[in-house]
């Protein structure tokens, strides 16, 4: 059971509201749309480094004939009647139809990274950001490629979809699960861990199977990569402590607070945010009165806000997070220092987070190295092997191995 604790820290950082206005619905505020926006411009910088995606977003109301054509057996989202329009029309349905006739109708087979929302017919429980009736923000990718050059392609999607993860300071290994799927003939999974170390999908990518590739229309392979705000909420459930949310710098929707007393040293706060602002780094700055306590309580007010860095210009102080720690600057805290303070608070956080999953599935013994006779009888079960393949000697019996996934249920999520 995932406890309520990771969405307070979020809406106590003024990332979502408290509660959602209707079951499966959670509102996000603007900065959790910033930190929204930053995810997804990490993800289509990464995939820039080997191709040239179009981002879009798709309208709300989509014909519901050519969604129904691929996905027939489907019945997880809502149709409905619009007046001053013809037919049938599909409510936010998945973007994959579209994705892929855009792909199709330019003649180009550059991918299409569109974001935006799901909306889904949820039948079961909600759980805020992990299952939504609405699911925002919702990242599917999708590229047309010749046939041979499918599993190199999905490749390159593979280590984009692991470094978009890995900003949000979370371990992630990529699984190919052994059981086939009907969606892809390819299918593998990035799967990270929640705080008690158990395994959780972060995102999916495929090849697809010959059946959603005819119902498509197309002859080429088609390669469907998706993740959603999930990534966030997870990032929120490991990076919190007794002092509220903090994020990694590079998700962060503010980077560093400056606490300034107002009478006494605004030409400093002045000097400083000049300096921050020029080099791109995104700051708040709380003008308080010049008493210990009341710096102190926006110290703590920005620490709430998921703030990585805070300094305090009247003492010359900068506040490290994970853990706290108060240390007085020395020297001019321009921006190579700010830029090394942030990059040093990733890394710790990523270092605690991966802490995590060693002991929840490498020291457990549910990821190690088997052969495949080893794994047909593990238990667990064989879930899936990993990729790139790593190989070594079978934890079991010493043969030729490789690294495998064993997990007590068939689906993670």
């Amino acid at each position: 059971m995932i406890d309520s604790a990771y969405l307070q820290a979020l809406a106590a950082a003024k990332m979502v509201t408290a509660t959602p206005a209707a079951r499966g619905i959670p509102v996000w505020r603007e900065r959790g749309l910033v930190t929204a926006e930053l995810l997804l411009s990490v993800f289509v910088e990464r995939a820039r480094q080997f191709w040239t995606p179009t981002v879009i977003e798709h309208p709300f109301l989509m014909p519901a004939p050519p969604y129904q054509r691929v996905f027939g057996g489907y019945t997880n989202t809502y149709t409905a009647r619009v007046p001053g329009l013809d037919g049938t029309w599909v409510l936010h349905p998945d973007n994959l139809h579209v994705n892929t006739a855009h792909c199709g109708g330019t003649r180009q087979r550059h991918p299409i990274i569109a974001t935006g929302g799901l909306l889904r017919d949820l039948r079961g429980g909600a759980v805020p950001l992990f299952r939504d009736r609405h699911i925002w923000p919702a990242v599917q990718a999708n590229h047309l490629v010749d046939p041979p050059e499918g599993p190199a392609a999905l490749e390159l999607w593979r280590q984009a979809v692991e470094a978009t993860i890995a900003a949000a300071g979370l371990p992630v290994v990529t699984v190919e699960p052994a059981a086939p799927s009907p969606y892809g003939s390819t299918c593998l999974l990035a799967v990270s861990c929640l705080p008690d170390g158990r395994p959780t999908v972060l995102a999916t990518l495929y090849i697809l199977s010959d059946t959603y590739r005819h119902a498509l229309g197309t002859n080429a392979a088609v390669i469907d990569v998706g993740f959603t705000g999930k990534i966030v909420a997870v990032a929120a459930m490991h990076h919190r402590d007794q002092h509220g949310l903090v994020l990694p710098s590079v998700i962060a929707p503010i980077q560093v607070g400056v606490v300034s007393a107002s009478a006494t040293n605004r030409a400093a706060a002045d000097e400083l945010r000049g300096k921050l602002s020029a080099s791109g780094v995104r700051l708040s700055v709380a003008e308080v009165r010049d008493r210990t306590y009341a710096r102190w309580r926006a110290e703590q007010r920005l620490h709430r806000e998921a703030i990585p860095l805070v300094i305090s210009v009247p003492m010359h102080v900068l506040v490290r997070r994970v853990p706290m720690c108060r240390e007085p600057i020395r020297g001019d805290a321009g921006t190579l220092l700010i830029a090394a303070e942030l990059e040093a608070h990733d890394a710790r956080l990523a270092a605690r987070s991966a802490r995590r999953f060693d002991r929840g599935l490498r020291q457990s013994g549910l990821l190690r190295v088997l052969c495949t006779g080893c794994a047909a009888a593990a238990r667990p079960p064989l879930y899936g092997w990993t990729r790139p393949p790593s190989v070594g000697a079978c934890t079991s019996c010493g043969k030729s191995g490789q690294q495998a996934l064993l997990s007590e249920v068939s689906r993670i999520y």
